[in-house]
């Protein structure tokens, strides 16, 4: 779930929040959150497998959730500067 959902998807879950909860709520920074959660899980995931990584919050769960020291280790790329 990219940008370009929520961008495109906006107006339709505003009004839906509103409808359901009858409040508005930051559609916007819940969807920021369950992005960094999916991508902490997903990271985590192929951390299982693989040591090469650039997803921080995948480092990060594994740290959180199993203990590990450094799960992942990115390497200097051009598309790092």
């Amino acid at each position: 779930m990219g940008l370009d959902f929520v961008e495109a998807f906006f107006p339709v879950l505003s009004a839906h929040a509103l409808h359901i909860t009858g409040e508005y709520y930051n559609i916007r920074n819940r969807l920021s959150f369950f992005m960094l959660q999916s991508s902490g899980i997903g990271g985590c995931a192929h951390l299982v497998n693989f040591q090469g990584t650039d997803t921080l919050s995948g480092v990060m769960t594994a740290r959180t959730y199993y203990g590990a020291e450094m799960a992942g280790h990115s390497i200097p790329a051009a598309e790092h500067r």
